[in-house]
């Protein structure tokens, strides 16, 4: 079965472009590396006053591939890098769907 998942992430002030660039190296390495994602959409957040935060939609094959994307080699520094250049303004937030039966697609 499907697993959706949503990421939240807010970066420290002044470190938003950082973040970003991080965000765009995880992704290329998801992309050649992970068959199990089988999308994974980012967003910046346009309703904030203050502050940045980007969004991530992920939809991973199944949960052995979600639990698998932690252990990549392209993810391997990413914690390290994380704390080290003290990116973030917040803890990361992930969040596991499940979908009910309301809502269509196009």
């Amino acid at each position: 079965m499907v697993l959706d998942v949503i990421v939240i992430i807010t970066p420290a002030k002044g470190k938003e472009t950082r973040v970003e660039e991080l965000i765009g190296q995880q992704v290329e390495g998801i992309k050649k590396n992970e068959p199990g994602v089988l999308f994974d959409r980012c967003y910046r957040r346009t309703d904030l006053d203050d502050g940045t935060e980007f969004v991530i939609v992920q939809r991973y094959k199944d949960e052995a591939a979600y639990n698998a994307h932690f252990h990549t080699e392209h993810r391997k520094d990413l914690p390290a890098t994380i704390r080290d250049e003290e990116l973030m303004g917040k803890p990361m937030v992930y969040m596991k769907l499940e979908p009910i039966q309301y809502g269509f697609e196009r």
